[in-house]
């Protein structure tokens, strides 16, 4: 599946937020957007959930015009947000009742993921007792469910340790080269969106618009070997000046 954003802008009490952002995301692609806050990164994310329509442009999936049509793609907020009174299979397994499955139904489909995400033995757990990182895999794969073919992520990351952190991006690399999803992740770390990106969308500006594309070639290097590299180094500062503009 493809993503693609046409156009859009959008105004707030006729103020301008964004102004012809023009995006692209294919399948099994991890694209970060980066940029300062309030350039209007989050209003961006709304429209293309469907939670908000445009002022104008338009919102595809595979050449679909889905735009102000909540209930195509899937979106992970910051906050993991399960709810601390349902089990851990019936968080996961809400998006697939809401759905129109039956519980059991649900929960029996929920449960084919659990081993691929890392939640073996934690079905009948609560989200108290689970740790930060395995909240985020609770909540990805309640994402996933919702929409297996387009995700957007809101800084999903960035409430973990260092160490949480680095262990769950490798394993969310394994899981989208292994699901081919198509992922558009907001985040303000840009050593994690070196480390997790094909490509990196800058948005500067006010009304926010899409100044800079980065496309990430790793020349066969990954991990701690890209991360000390030369070429890591010069993105970095590529992007650490653009974004100073």
């Amino acid at each position: 599946m493809k993503l693609q954003a046409c156009r859009i802008c959008q105004s707030y009490r006729g103020t301008p937020v964004i102004q012809d952002i023009d995006l692209e995301v294919d399948e099994g692609e991890v694209v970060s957007l980066l940029g300062p806050s309030g350039v209007g990164k989050t209003t961006l994310f709304n429209i293309l959930s469907g939670i908000d329509t445009p002022d104008s442009g338009q919102v595809l999936v595979d050449g679909e015009d889905i735009t102000g049509r909540a209930g195509r793609i899937s979106y992970m907020l910051q906050k993991d947000l399960l709810f601390e009174y349902k089990t851990v299979v019936d968080n996961i397994a809400l998006p697939l009742v809401i759905k129109g499955e039956n519980k059991v139904t649900a929960r029996e489909k929920a449960l084919e993921h659990f081993e691929q995400f890392g939640l073996l033995g934690t079905d009948k757990l609560f989200p108290s007792q689970l740790s930060g990182g395995m909240r985020q895999r609770a909540a990805l794969l309640r994402t996933y469910l919702f929409s297996h073919d387009v995700t957007l992520l809101d800084e999903p990351f960035s409430s973990l340790d260092a160490i949480t952190k680095r262990q769950l991006h490798k394993w969310y690399l394994e899981i989208i080269h292994a699901l081919q999803m198509a992922t558009l992740l907001i985040t303000h770390d840009i050593d994690e969106a070196l480390r997790l990106s094909d490509r990196i969308y800058l948005m500067t500006g006010k009304p926010g618009r899409i100044t800079d594309q980065v496309t990430i070639e790793r020349n066969g290097k990954s991990g701690e070997a890209f991360e000390t590299s030369p070429e890591f180094l010069a993105y970095k500062s590529r992007i650490i000046k653009a974004l100073q503009c």
